[in-house]
């Protein structure tokens, strides 16, 4: 009895794929922390294919060189646990993520991650103070939607203010590496016939909990998607 209950099981087992454990969600190196970012390489000293390396972007691009060459952009998958490289008319390249590695699905190549090399005068990431303007919102342009851009307004103290189309918004920050939060964040009470960007905003401020700064643009993002775009643009001559 017990070894036709133990075929059973097997049998079960085998009629289907048995999810990993972390199938469904990334790893902890791969969120928040925007650690997935970088450079790759293999480890690959005298064999027949040669070394190949990957340049993971902040702006969702990518690059590969060596025996494989490709360019292109990259998302994640519905899960989280594979980046998937588009290529221009051929299939998607589909990696599996690992703590400080990536894993081809197709051939099982692993590439590891290359040390990120770090100077003693290296800034910290900062935003830096300046008046920058909301030119993204949940994936949606927002410029020309409303008579004023919105936008926010940044102190060297991490304190700020914000503006769309209605209240005033205000409140401080705190960053730690690439991590960002926004606490303490009030508004005023008006009532407003159109504020349509208002409530979003203050939601994305207060969900976002990392943020990359490159220049004069400036995305706050939750995990791995892209909250709110800014840019620091010159402060029309009408609000000087």
């Amino acid at each position: 009895m017990k070894y036709l209950l133990l075929l059973f099981l097997l049998g079960s087992c085998m009629g289907k794929d048995v999810p990993e454990p972390f199938q469904d969600s990334a790893p902890a190196a791969t969120s928040a922390n925007l650690r997935y970012m970088g450079k790759y390489a293999n480890r690959c000293h005298g064999c027949p294919q040669g070394p190949l390396s990957l340049q993971i972007s902040e702006n969702f691009t990518y690059s590969i060189s060596g025996h494989l060459t490709a360019i292109g952009t990259y998302r994640w998958s519905a899960g989280g646990r594979y980046l998937l490289l588009s290529r221009k008319g051929l299939p998607q390249i589909r990696l599996s993520v690992l703590p400080d590695a990536l894993v081809f699905e197709s051939t099982k190549d692993t590439l590891y991650k290359l040390p990120e090399t770090r100077h003693a005068n290296m800034e910290i990431p900062e935003i830096p103070a300046a008046r920058w303007t909301l030119v993204e919102l949940n994936g949606k342009a927002t410029r020309k939607i409303q008579q004023e851009d919105p936008f926010m307004t940044v102190s060297a103290d991490r304190s700020f203010t914000a503006y769309a189309g209605c209240n005033s918004i205000g409140g401080k920050f705190t960053i730690k590496g690439s991590q960002i939060e926004f606490a303490e964040v009030i508004q005023t009470e008006m009532a407003c016939a159109d504020a349509n960007l208002e409530g979003p905003l203050v939601q994305a401020l207060t969900a976002a909990d990392n943020f990359i700064v490159n220049g004069k643009m400036l995305q706050l993002r939750k995990g791995q998607s892209v909250i709110a775009k800014f840019e620091a643009l010159p402060v029309p001559e009408k609000v000087r």
